[in-house]
């Protein structure tokens, strides 16, 4: 049956999906956007799928927070990524629920199933990956023992998570996220660039995940000073434009200067500066690339002084001015 999303005050209809896991084999690309305008609720969803995989990207305005409930029997293992908001996920008849703050990842099976999603933020964004589990048994065949074991898991029905703690999204992946997000490819390449993105995703999620697991944090030892530490990312990329001292950046995450540049290594793997740089270089990239602004307009917008300044910094990071990729779609 296809996946049905009702509001659960009055169980009106927010958002169908005729699919089923079989109709994601598909050879082509397909894809599909779909703006919702509706009480309560607008923004725009849309879809990728082939070779039985799914991607799909969601970002959403609500008037409230509120709850939806969702009833289908698209039976797939799902890669989610919390881009923006917080959201609470109840699986239905399991008593399991999953909590994802914003910048958080995790890899779930629900089965044919339902459940109730809560939006804690009036403002949510979520891209996911999902597989058949045909598709999922072919890429974690022989992979790490925690995804093997998580198949295993999903094999016998199980609703699963692979780990009971989700992880921060790190810049690599959040990276190779937005490569989806920006892609402006077509046709047959656009497919092969989306499953090496797939791949790519799948890794980067297992790579940080198998971190976690053997990681002994000094600094950061307690979920608090890690959620600080996450509050703090996400300050400062909401603040690109004119970012925070290190003072100013410890002092609205609740840390002290020493933990916040020591946590912020230990939980990303880069300073603050370094993961500052990195993310407004990727907005510039993903700008140019669509041509959507000029190099003048993104130096000032991005915080730099001057349009040189901005050049210097992005050829430092990508080896080549930000002018050699106006040409380039």
């Amino acid at each position: 049956m296809p996946t049905i999303v009702t509001d659960t005050r009055d169980n009106s209809l927010v958002h169908t999906n005729p699919y089923v896991a079989s109709d994601l084999d598909v050879n082509e690309l397909v894809e599909q956007r779909k703006d919702l305008l509706l009480p309560g609720v607008k923004g725009q969803m849309t879809q990728w799928f082939f070779d039985g995989i799914r991607m799909s990207h969601s970002d959403l305005s609500y008037s409230e927070c509120n709850a939806v409930e969702w009833n289908g029997s698209l039976d797939v293992i799902s890669m989610g990524f919390n881009l923006g908001g917080r959201l609470m996920v109840e699986q239905k008849g399991s008593g399991k629920t999953f909590a994802f703050a914003k910048g958080q990842h995790n890899i779930f099976y629900f089965g044919e199933a339902e459940g109730i999603m809560r939006n804690e933020d009036r403002k949510t964004e979520m891209f996911m990956v999902q597989f058949t589990k045909d598709a999922f048994t072919r890429l974690t065949e022989n992979t790490t023992d925690k995804l093997m074991y998580f198949r295993d898991e999903v094999l016998a029905g199980k609703i699963a998570a692979l780990s009971d703690h989700n992880e921060s999204i790190d810049f690599e992946l959040q990276s190779a996220i937005q490569a989806v997000l920006n892609c402006q490819y077509t046709g047959g390449i656009k497919k092969m660039f989306f499953l090496s993105k797939c791949f790519e995703i799948l890794v980067l999620q297992a790579q940080l995940f198998d971190k976690a697991a053997a990681k002994k944090y000094i600094y950061c030892k307690t979920p608090y000073d890690r959620d600080r530490i996450q509050f703090a990312r996400d300050y400062l990329v909401d603040h690109l434009d004119g970012p925070p001292t290190l003072p100013a950046l410890a002092k609205v995450a609740g840390l002290n200067e020493f933990k916040l540049k020591k946590g912020f290594k230990e939980v990303f793997g880069t300073t603050v500066f370094n993961y500052l740089t990195a993310q407004r270089m990727e907005v510039a990239k993903n700008a140019l690339l669509q041509k959507d602004k000029s190099i003048t307009e993104l130096a000032y917008e991005l915080g730099y002084s001057s349009p040189q300044h901005f050049s210097k910094a992005f050829k430092k990071i990508y080896g080549a001015p930000p002018g050699s990729l106006q040409g380039n779609r």
